[in-house]
């Protein structure tokens, strides 16, 4: 439930977001949220074999992407006026949501 491509961002972003929070530290909240989200599935993951030689080796391909993209964001949030930077949230946000609430109704249909 803790990635964007699953179901856990929105809800976590309908919490977050009315807060107004300064937009750094709802970087750096949601960052943390995330973070201990993966950290907890380490354990059920292990016991359903999904770690392999094959997923640890597409990891260590992508980490300097993934290091990469996590500074441009956090650049990228840094000069975002704030007002903006809520905008941006809130679009992708209804954006992400359509698209799950597409998937499930094609699913289903």
């Amino acid at each position: 439930m803790s990635t964007l491509i699953q179901v856990g961002a929105p809800p976590y972003q309908i919490h977050i977001l009315p807060q107004r929070l300064d937009k750094l530290t709802l970087v750096g909240t949601t960052v943390i949220f995330f973070a201990l989200m993966n950290l907890m599935k380490i354990v059920p993951y292990w016991a359903l074999e999904q770690f392999s030689a094959v997923t640890f080796a597409t990891s260590a391909v992508l980490l300097p992407l993934a290091i990469a993209s996590n500074f441009f964001g956090l650049w990228l949030a840094r000069r975002t006026p704030t007002e903006l930077f809520y905008q941006l949230a809130y679009v992708l946000m209804l954006l992400i949501s359509l698209a799950l609430l597409w998937r499930g109704a094609s699913a289903i249909l």
